[in-house]
C-alpha cells in the first residue's frame, strides 16, 4: 500500500511543480503564450526534468515507507 500512496503523491507533487515551473518561466520571459516546441524543450526533452521526476517518486515512496 505504501508504494501506491508514494507513487500517487509523488506524481501529484511532480505535476504541480511542473505547472509552477512552466508558469514561472513564462512570467520571467514576459510572454503571454507558449508554443508546443518551447514547452517540450522545457519538459519532455530536458533530462533534468526526468531526473527530478524520478527523484520525486523515490522520495515520496521512501517517505511513506519510513513513516510506517
Amino acid at each position: 500500500m505504501w508504494v501506491l500512496k508514494g507513487v500517487s503523491v509523488g506524481a501529484l507533487v511532480f505535476l504541480l511543480l511542473t505547472v509552477l515551473y512552466v508558469t514561472l518561466r513564462l512570467r520571467a520571459s514576459g510572454a503571454r503564450a507558449i508554443g508546443t516546441t518551447a514547452l517540450y524543450a522545457m519538459t519532455v526533452y530536458n533530462p533534468i526534468y526526468w531526473i527530478a521526476g524520478v527523484v520525486m517518486l523515490v522520495a515520496a515512496c521512501a517517505s511513506f515507507r519510513l513513516s510506517r
